[in-house]
């Protein structure tokens, strides 16, 4: 029983890493794959973009659900990979919309990124 189990927790280590491999493996394509899940409301998906731990996805995840935001627009302005090829940053604007009240906002952010064992992901 216990191989079963960690069989399972493998394969669904595979399925979260799989969910943000993103075609290019760029700092733009994790955070395009980033928004996107947040635009669709897949927030476990959004959260496989990131560097966070198990306990941390959950937090941010049940706090994106209970505040039912969501990415309706998004524009990547830009990227810049530092010297050493395994830290960036991502320019970004996006329009979060408020599934209660439809209420938007828009705003600019800078997204930090990282490489982590060859494949890009956000840092916050």
């Amino acid at each position: 029983m216990k191989r079963f189990k960690v069989l399972l927790v493998s394969v669904a280590m595979l399925f979260l890493m799989a969910a943000c491999n993103n075609k290019s493996n760029s700092p733009e394509g994790v955070a395009t794959a980033f928004l996107e899940a947040l635009g669709t409301g897949d927030y476990d998906k959004a959260y496989s973009c990131t560097t966070g731990s198990e306990e941390e996805r959950q937090a941010v995840v049940a706090n994106y659900e209970q505040m039912k935001l969501c990415v309706t627009d998004y524009k990547i302005n830009g990227f810049s990979i530092e010297p050493e090829g395994n830290r960036a940053t991502i320019d970004v604007t996006t329009t979060m919309t408020s599934i209660f009240n439809g209420q938007a906002a828009t705003s600019d952010e800078r997204y930090n990124a990282v490489m982590v064992d060859g494949v890009w992901k956000l840092d916050f």
